[in-house]
Parts: C-alpha cells; sequence; structure tokens
C-alpha cells in the first residue's frame, strides 16, 4: 500500500511527459509542413500570373513569338530566367541565363504535364529556386523559370534542423515517460530538481518554436501582401517597356505627315484636319509620358523652399488650360524642406483631377499650413465625390482613365516620407490631404536611388 502514492505520481508523471511528447511532435510536424511549402508559398504569385495568361501563352507558342513570351514572362514573374524546353529536356528557347543544371524526374514531369505548377529548390539548383510549368502548345513545352534564393534555402535548412530537434525531444519525452512507468526500487523521489529544470527549459523551446512559427507566417502574408499592392505598377511596367518605343515612332510619324499637309497647299479644311491630328498626338505623347514619369525612379534633392508660392503657381498654370473648375488660395508663405520639382509635379496631378472632377462652373479650394514638424496641404472640390464602394486611391474612378496622376502624386510624396489621404468633403465633393514632413533629409546619391540612399518613411495612402 505504500507504493500507491508512488505509483500515482509516476501516472501522472508519464501523462505529463507523454503531453509534451505530442506536443513537441506538433511542433515539428508544422515545421515540417512549413519546409516542405516553401517553395509553393515563395511562388504564389508567379502562378497565378501565368495560370492568368495560360490561354495566351499557348497561342504565342504556337507562333513565332516564343522570344517575346518568355520575356514578358520573365518580367512579370521577377525572374533571374525563363527557359522553354521540350519533354526530353532539350532548351527551345531561353529569356535570361541560369547556371542550373536540373531536369525534372519522370513522375515530376508528368505532374506538370497534368497541368501542375511545381516548384523545387534541390539541391543541385546552386542556390535558385525552380518552378515547372507546361504549355499546351501544338509542340508540348514545359516552362522552368529561376530565382536566385539563397534566403529561401537557408530558412528551409534552419527549418529541417528545427524538424530534427523537434522530433528527437518528442522522442526524448516519450522514452521519460516510459521509464517514469518502471518501478523506484531505490525509493528515491520520482522528480528531481533537474528533471523539473530539464522539462521546463523543454517547454521554453517549445513555446520559442510555436512563436518562431508564427512569426514566419506573419512575414509570409505581409510580403505577399506588398506583393499585391505593387502589382498596379508591375503592369504598368509592362505595358509601358513593350508600347513606349513604338506608340512614340508612331506618333512621330504622324506628326511629321500632319505638318507636311498644315504647310502644303492643301485648302483649309485639311489643314484643320491636320491641326486635330496633331493635336490628339500631343495627347498621345502626354500619356506616355505620364507612364514615364511614374516608372522613373526619383531621387529627391531637399533644400529650402516656399510650399505656398510653388502652390500658387500650380495653381495659376493650371487655371490657364482649361475652363473647368476656379481654384481658390487658403494660404500665405509656408517655409518647408523638400524637392520643389518633384512635388510640384504631385500637386499638378492632384489639383488637375480636383478640377476635372467639378467640372465647369464648379470649385477647388487650396490650402496650407505648417506646424514645427509637419505641414499640410488640403485640396477640396464640389464635385460629386467619392462614390460608394469607391476603387482604392492607386486608380482611377473615371471612366477610361489609368490612375496615373494619383498613382504618380503618391509615390512623389512617399519619397519625400509624407501622407496621401482621401475623404468625403460635405455637402459635396471630395477631399485630398497631403501631409509633409517639413525637413526631409535625404543621402546625396548622385543620381543613384540604390543602396546609398537613406531610408525614408514610407507613406501610407488611405481612402
Amino acid at each position: 500500500m505504500a507504493d500507491t502514492p508512488r505509483l500515482g505520481l509516476r501516472l501522472a508523471l508519464a501523462g505529463a511527459l507523454a503531453l509534451l511528447a505530442l506536443a513537441q511532435l506538433q511542433l515539428g510536424l508544422h515545421v515540417l509542413r512549413l519546409w516542405q511549402q516553401a517553395p509553393d508559398r515563395a511562388v504564389s504569385v508567379p502562378r497565378e500570373l501565368f495560370q492568368r495568361d495560360l490561354p495566351e501563352l499557348a497561342l504565342l507558342f504556337d507562333s513565332d513569338a516564343m522570344p517575346t513570351a518568355l520575356d514578358g514572362l520573365r518580367l512579370r514573374a521577377g525572374a533571374l530566367a525563363v527557359e522553354a524546353f521540350d519533354l526530353h529536356g532539350q532548351i527551345r528557347s531561353a529569356s535570361g541565363t541560369a547556371p542550373v543544371a536540373h531536369w525534372l524526374a519522370e513522375a515530376d514531369l508528368e505532374r506538370v504535364r497534368s497541368g501542375s505548377f511545381l516548384a523545387l529548390a534541390p539541391k543541385d539548383a546552386a542556390g535558385h529556386l525552380l518552378a515547372y510549368a507546361a504549355v499546351p502548345a501544338r509542340e508540348p513545352v514545359v516552362i522552368r523559370f529561376a530565382w536566385a534564393r539563397p534566403d529561401l534555402l537557408e530558412d528551409r535548412r534552419r527549418q529541417r534542423d528545427a524538424a530534427v530537434i523537434s522530433g528527437s525531444c518528442a522522442l526524448a519525452l516519450l522514452l521519460l515517460s516510459v521509464l517514469a512507468l518502471v518501478p523506484d526500487r531505490t525509493r528515491r523521489p520520482p522528480l528531481h530538481p533537474a528533471d523539473a529544470a530539464y522539462l521546463e527549459a523543454l517547454a521554453r523551446l517549445r513555446d520559442h518554436g510555436f512563436q518562431e512559427a508564427d512569426r514566419h507566417d506573419a512575414e509570409r502574408d505581409r510580403l505577399e501582401r506588398a506583393m499585391r499592392d505593387r502589382e498596379p505598377f508591375v503592369r504598368a511596367g509592362e505595358i509601358s517597356s513593350s508600347v513606349i518605343h513604338e506608340v512614340r515612332n508612331g506618333l512621330g510619324a504622324i506628326v511629321a505627315y500632319a505638318r507636311l499637309i498644315e504647310g502644303g497647299p492643301a485648302g483649309p479644311d485639311a489643314r484643320q484636319a491636320a491641326a486635330a491630328i496633331r493635336a490628339e498626338c500631343d495627347a498621345l505623347e502626354h500619356v506616355v509620358r505620364r507612364f514615364v514619369e511614374l516608372l522613373r525612379d526619383e531621387a529627391p534633392r531637399p533644400a529650402p523652399f516656399d510650399l505656398g508660392r510653388m502652390l500658387g503657381r500650380v495653381a495659376a498654370r493650371e487655371a490657364r488650360t482649361d475652363e473647368t473648375a476656379t481654384v481658390h488660395l487658403e494660404g500665405g508663405a509656408c517655409p518647408v524642406e523638400g524637392d520643389e520639382d518633384l512635388l510640384e509635379r504631385a500637386f499638378e496631378n492632384l489639383v488637375r483631377n480636383a478640377r476635372q472632377a467639378a467640372g465647369t462652373g464648379g470649385h477647388v479650394w487650396l490650402g496650407w499650413s505648417a506646424d514645427a514638424e509637419r505641414a499640410r496641404v488640403t485640396i477640396r472640390d464640389d464635385g460629386p465625390g467619392l462614390p460608394a464602394g469607391a476603387p482604392p486611391p492607386l486608380q482611377s474612378s473615371k471612366p477610361g482613365g489609368l490612375g496615373l496622376g494619383v498613382a504618380l502624386a503618391g509615390k512623389l510624396v512617399r519619397l519625400h516620407g509624407g501622407t496621401l489621404a482621401f475623404e468625403p468633403n460635405p455637402p459635396r465633393g471630395a477631399k485630398v490631404t497631403v501631409t509633409l514632413p517639413v525637413r526631409v533629409t535625404v543621402a546625396a546619391t548622385d543620381g543613384n536611388t540604390g543602396a546609398d540612399a537613406a531610408p525614408v518613411p514610407r507613406a501610407e495612402v488611405s481612402g
């Protein structure tokens, strides 16, 4: 009977150790799943882009446009290289180069041919992340994407090691739970203080593992959101890179012919038509120039200037462009620091949008103020306001609009560490509030906006 309490204590200890072993095993399995799913998560956005464009790609691959299609795939996916192979692994065409000597096993090739977008991080890929997909062209084609991702491989190595450690701890805990049931013939205490300290350390290790897994999940979600936020700019880059050169060449030829007609012996009607052609070409050139400005990698060169004088200059210049809304100025001198040219382009777009929204006979109020740290500029109009379910601020709500004006303004304000906010302007209209730091510190870059530039706070754009 004297051993009954000891037996109960041993059973309780064995049960607790078994539960800890199960928790540790669960942690190891979770880390193992992260290890297995890491390549798939890393290519989620390229997979969506590829599957969406697959019908168009199949048509391009059946034509002579395969190199152009591969260039477009590489730009959209942000890949180091995109290569096209036949089913025997012989390369047919490529965009970019990647020092990778890898081909699919037979089972993986069948998965790709059946429609899978297969992501791999093999050891023989020299630190590259690979993805394979099939295009159902007339002659079947296997596409291979390659990204240089040594960071992903290092994360997978750490996850694998963590899974091994978790499994080992689980086995050790199970062994301890079995040993706890063995009768203690020496009648020693069932749990030594060192054992308690060991169990406490294991519990802390388990909690740390869960925290690390949650942190990895949060970081993955943040990166996915960032990639989705940048998708409009990626699309603008795709359009501009493939169209701007051809459009400008065509516009130049059209304008030249129109000027020949205007200066020739043609009648008044023909000269008037030629003038209209030149005006339309100027409008198209303006759209192309806005694309280029949106994609240009600007580097602010801050210097002291009068924000009120610059805004007055913007209002005066915009008032001369057409007969839409009247601009009213509400503010005086306002000394700040920043790149005056870049900010002037940003406010030109915002004021122009407000005047177009207010329409003929409408009004736009342009006001500004500043304190010791921030300058605030408000642009209010009495137009129809923000519609219910309005699109995000970096998209256009005007019929046929591309949203480039607001997107460019947001980019230039963000370069200065500012914010851009949209809200209703009761009783009618909309209000845009731009908040800028009174002083902006940017390291000299000599035209380079890469690693030499000092970090500038990121702007938030809210609707």
